[in-house]
């Protein structure tokens, strides 16, 4: 008896399960066939000054400044070319900068729905021959037609870590390659934290005979793609092409070695290779860091947002002060060999 009731339930639960998915199949054609488009306003964002740059303790001052874009905006960047800016050393105005030339490219960037953006680009820049010193606070006061907020910034440039020493060597990856390394002595300060780019750059002369007998110099000047397997450079570090980003948490207030390698050919001619170590700031080097996961992660569906940091009250965009040693005693066309 227990059986046949069993059997009984089940054919009844077949036949509801049946008339379940007719019933679904129904519902969906009914909805999939009444559409209906709604038109919606999408408030536009108050525009904004967008404002970057990267100077250097020493050297020019140059800013880059445009305008923020709508979330929905297919257009290039809009950039600004009659901004006030204005500089402040210690709370003190002492200039305004100027509008340098504005330089022209081909871009053949295209945007999400395929289709190329204007292939001519223009950039202004605002400059001035002033040089930046380090122990001094810089206020930057930016304001444009047309955008009713002011952005500002107030930096102030690290201190300077020297280089100490440079020692390079050739090791054999292979039968065919060799890597060369660059083993550097810094003395990071005590009791702060330090955040820094490290970063190898090479000049290449070659010397070549014209028809009439008279040999020429010319000169190639670039960064240099560098890899580390070092315990320091490794921590929190993110490689680009043009270094090694880390931070002192492992070597706080020592005198450290740091290493590197890039690989390395013999073609006879003479390279002298600048090893360059540039203190930054911590909002540079947060930075770096979000810009290169929001880059990593830019058109995967299933990647974390990213917001990239910025340090521009009342705008975007990222503007600090550097500071930076430079060894460039190295010299050579073929190093000594280690092993």
């Amino acid at each position: 008896m227990i059986i046949i009731y069993s059997q009984f339930f089940r054919s009844i639960n077949l036949i509801d399960m049946q008339r379940s998915i007719k019933y679904i199949l129904i519902i969906s054609i009914v909805f999939s066939a009444c559409t209906k488009e709604i038109n919606m306003e999408i408030p536009e964002n108050e525009r904004k000054l967008v404002v970057n740059g990267v100077f250097i303790v020493g050297e020019p001052i140059k800013l880059a400044v445009s305008k923020s874009k709508g979330m929905l905006e297919k257009s290039k960047t809009e950039n600004v070319d009659n901004a006030e800016v204005k500089i402040f050393e210690n709370g003190v105005f002492i200039t305004n900068l100027d509008t340098i030339n504005q330089l022209w490219y081909i871009n053949y960037s295209y945007d999400m729905y395929g289709e190329m953006i204007d292939s001519i680009f223009r950039n202004f820049y605002y400059s001035k021959n002033l040089l930046l010193e380090q122990d001094k606070t810089y206020k930057i006061e930016i304001s444009a037609p047309g955008i009713d907020r002011k952005a500002n910034i107030e930096i102030k440039a690290p201190t300077m870590v020297p280089i100490l020493k440079v020692d390079t060597f050739t090791v054999s990856a292979d039968e065919w390659s060799k890597y060369l390394y660059f083993d550097v002595l810094i003395s990071d300060p005590l009791d702060e934290a330090n955040y820094y780019i490290i970063s190898l750059k090479s000049k290449n002369t070659y010397t070549w005979m014209d028809e009439f007998g008279e040999k020429h110099d010319e000169f190639s000047t670039y960064f240099e793609y560098i890899e580390t397997d070092d315990v320091v450079l490794s921590n929190s570090n993110i490689e680009f092409e043009s270094g090694i980003i880390f931070s002192d948490r492992l070597i706080n207030g020592k005198t450290q070695n740091i290493k590197f390698k890039k690989n390395y050919y013999n073609s006879g001619q003479t390279t002298d290779y600048l090893v360059i170590l540039q203190s930054i700031t911590k909002e540079y080097y947060n930075f770096l860091i979000s810009s290169n996961l929001y880059i990593a992660g830019d058109g995967n569906p299933i990647a974390e947002p990213v917001s990239v940091i910025s340090n521009v009250n009342g705008g975007f965009g990222i503007v600090t002060a550097i500071n930076q040693s430079i060894d460039s005693s190295i010299v050579m066309s073929e190093p000594a060999n280690k092993y």
